[in-house]
């Protein structure tokens, strides 16, 4: 969510308004003082730190914590407010009930007897007052006497008569909290009461959480509710429609958020409603055209995402808002793409201004997006990661966690591209572990920002890979846990369950689960979709599709279409490659399969380059060349046993037995059969890692090697073994249907 400045500063100055819930905080003050006699706590902040005649050092903590909560936010449902009391400690809530009997019995000079006794702990005694008079509970008692000084007596009368059905209801949930009854109701009208004052501070709590932790934010529909009534209230506050505008925002409800945005553009434009200065006034609009530039390109609006960010621009231009300019560029680049004429420009032009103009936080999200764009454009892994290590030293010093958190997650990514799993997995971790979401202290990074989901979205796919199914689902089911359905993050994770979802088919045979899957990845990722639908289709032996899509897919990454990356291109050229060789024809593999290797040296895909060489290993073992192959494998297997998948390190397994029982074929005896338990050994533990995946099917072919080298070393139980598993596994997963092996 892009949220620029948005005015929240409000228009004139703070109003405070006397409600029932805030003469009932003036009650709570008066008893706690009274509780307190040795030694009051209610200095410095509002609580102290002595044991008093009551209260107890964790009283005084909790009392302090939440009467901090009650005066800044709206008035608190009785629902909530009754019970908490009752938690901080029973004599505060037997005073209040009391209180509340006395309010209903003796009329409205009960109700004036509670300011009296409020003011009463402002006067200095002998020493001094029990609450001092610039401390927050004092400030707050000063506000709620000028206040009800202020009221007119109809307005007494009116206040009173609230006051009388607050305490009703107040004392019929009392009574429902000791008798342990359920379902009661309370009148909604009485709660969510907002003086100007805590309007502000309501709209820009809810603002920054939906901003950083939007799972911490009311649900959107109560949200709007408490939006609505704000707006009721408070009608000369254009915030409340900006407020509006994000909350739309946050559940993509296009109407509703160009209405609310809309809205706050006739607000603050209006001179009733504004009391700001000119230059307030035009601060306001033209960020808030930036909102709009940002609206249109989330809902895929990009000219008019243009239009309205080059009158963004053009405003800063004339205000000479070199901040303003600077948000700008960095949209400008988003709406080119990364692919644009002036990508790179714009990108070195934003991070130098920005450092010029010491705005730590754009010089360090631009260094970010420096780093991404020159990673998709073939700069070397060396020189990006340097580049993020430059933005990971202006984020510590200038103590900007989020940007951190962003930083790694996208140090993971990198590392998961260029192929090193085990270092994508170390970043993530690092992110994860410092957003300890056990700790009931704020953690130091964003708890629920993107870049926690993308590295959950690592984590899960990291455990898929090691057949760890349910770690994987347990993972993602968490992620939709921080991040629901509503979130803007929920995206990520839905494909990534998808991607489980559908491996988890693949390596079980469930080919009807996989075809279901890929209807619903369609709708998310096209590429995607259209990438592992080249798997399922070889699986189904339907060839003629299989290489239409194929080349489809490579059309659309020549292209430079959206999602068809250089990454998705030289893994579809691996696949083509496997698919002629599954048709036996290795020559025309060989093309498409160096074409792979050299789209992944030039774009530093390691992992893609080991498996490419690997497969022209397999193509080398075919046309019988075995010391050929084994030369490849001797190269490259290491880094598939430390990078590479579980289905990836078994397949290669089992290929390197495979090449080991081939080239020793004009060996003596004795070294043919040292040769040949070796390879069984390491059959034995790509029978494990299939075994592990359920990938019964590739399970077969290990059976069937393993049961030729147990008949030629003379173990005849151990043969039969093999041959009966195998028989079983054929009867489930016929020859004909499974294709060759390959290192996928």
């Amino acid at each position: 969510m892009d949220l620029f400045k948005s005015g929240f500063a409000g228009a004139g100055k703070p109003k405070e308004l006397v409600t029932p819930h805030k003469v009932s905080l003036l009650v709570l003050i008066n008893a706690y003082s009274e509780g307190d006699q040795e030694k009051v706590a209610l200095e410095g902040g509002g609580v102290g730190g002595g044991e008093g005649k009551k209260w107890n050092i964790q009283t005084s903590r909790e009392f302090a914590k939440c009467m901090l909560k009650w005066i800044q936010s709206s008035d608190v449902d009785l629902e909530v407010f009754v019970p908490k009391v009752q938690g901080i400690h029973a004599d505060l809530a037997n005073t209040l009930l009391t209180s509340w009997e006395k309010f209903i019995s003796e009329g409205l000079s009960s109700m004036a007897d509670v300011f009296v006794a409020a003011g009463k702990l402002l006067e200095a005694s002998e020493s001094e007052p029990v609450v001092h008079r610039n401390c927050i509970i004092g400030l707050f008692i000063r506000r709620m006497i000028l206040a009800f000084d202020q009221l007119s007596f109809n307005t007494v009368c009116k206040l009173y008569k609230n006051l009388k059905k607050y305490c009703l209801q107040g004392k019929q949930l009392f009574i429902a909290e000791k008798t342990m009854a359920t379902g009661l109701e309370h009148d909604l009208s009485l709660s969510g009461i907002f003086s100007h004052r805590q309007a502000e501070f309501f709209m820009s709590e809810q603002a920054a959480l939906l901003q950083n932790e939007e799972c911490k934010a009311m649900p959107p529909h109560k949200l709007q509710e408490h939006i609505d009534d704000l707006t009721k209230n408070n009608p000369e506050l254009p915030a409340t429609r900006y407020l509006s505008f994000l909350n739309y925002l946050r559940i993509n409800e296009y109407c509703g958020a160009v209405h609310s945005l809309y809205n706050y553009f006739d607000r603050i434009s209006s001179p009733n409603t504004m009391s700001n200065s000119s230059e307030e006034f035009s601060q306001s609009y033209r960020y808030a055209a930036l909102n709009l530039a940002s609206l249109h390109s989330r809902f895929g609006h990009k000219e008019e995402a243009l239009l309205t960010l080059k009158e963004a621009i053009r405003m800063a231009q004339e205000a000479n808002d070199p901040v303003c300019l600077q948000h700008a560029l960095g949209w400008l680049y988003r709406l080119e793409g990364v692919d644009g004429p002036n990508s790179t420009l714009l990108l070195e032009r934003a991070v130098t201004k920005s450092e010029e103009l010491n705005l730590p936080y754009l010089t360090s999200l631009g260094v970010i997006n420096f780093a991404q764009h020159k990673a998709l454009h073939k700069l070397q892994p060396a020189k990006v990661m340097e580049y993020l290590s430059r933005s990971n030293a202006i984020n510590c010093h200038h103590n900007q966690p989020q940007l951190m958190s962003v930083s790694l997650a996208q140090q993971a990514s990198l590392w998961s591209l260029y192929g090193y799993s085990s270092l994508c997995s170390l970043h993530t971790q690092l992110l994860l572990g410092t957003n300890n979401y056990s700790s009931q202290s704020v953690s130091a990074f964003n708890l629920d920002s993107e870049a926690v989901c993308v590295s959950l979205c690592h984590q899960a796919i990291l455990h898929l890979h090691d057949g760890l199914y349910q770690a994987a689902l347990q993972i993602l089911k968490f992620a939709e846990s921080k991040f629901p359905e509503s979130s803007q993050q929920s995206k990520l994770w839905m494909l990534c369950r998808l991607q489980v979802n559908f491996e988890m088919a693949m390596h079980k045979c469930e080919i009807a689960k996989a075809e279901e899957v890929l209807i619903s990845m369609a709708s998310l990722s096209q590429s995607e979709a259209m990438f592992r639908k080249v798997s399922l289709l070889t699986r189904k032996r339907e060839t003629t599709k299989a290489y239409s899509l194929i080349y489809e897919i490579i059309e659309n990454c020549k292209a430079s279409r959206e999602g068809f990356t250089a990454e998705v291109h030289a893994k579809t050229l691996l696949q083509l490659s496997q698919l002629y060789c599954s048709s036996n024809d290795f020559t025309s593999s060989l093309p498409h399969l160096l074409e792979c290797i050299a789209l992944s040296q030039e774009n530093f895909f390691n992992h893609t380059e080991i498996l490419a060489k690997i497969q022209l290993a397999q193509i080398q073992l075919y046309l019988k060349m075995p010391h050929h192959s084994i030369q490849v494998l001797d190269e490259k297997i290491a880094q598939v046993l430390a990078q590479g998948s579980l289905f990836e390190r078994s397949s290669s397994l089992f290929f390197l037995a495979k090449c080991m029982v081939a080239s020793i074929s004009n060996t003596n005896l004795d070294k043919r059969k040292a040769a040949l338990g070796t390879a069984v050994g390491l059959l034995n533990l790509a029978a494990d890692g299939f075994t592990k995946l359920q990938a019964e099917y590739r399970i077969k072919d290990v059976m069937y090697l393993q049961a030729q080298m147990y008949h030629e070393l003379g173990y005849t139980s151990e043969r039969n073994k093999c041959a009966q598993r195998f028989r079983q596994l054929d009867q489930q997963f016929p020859t004909a249907l499974i294709p060759p092996i390959a290192v996928q």
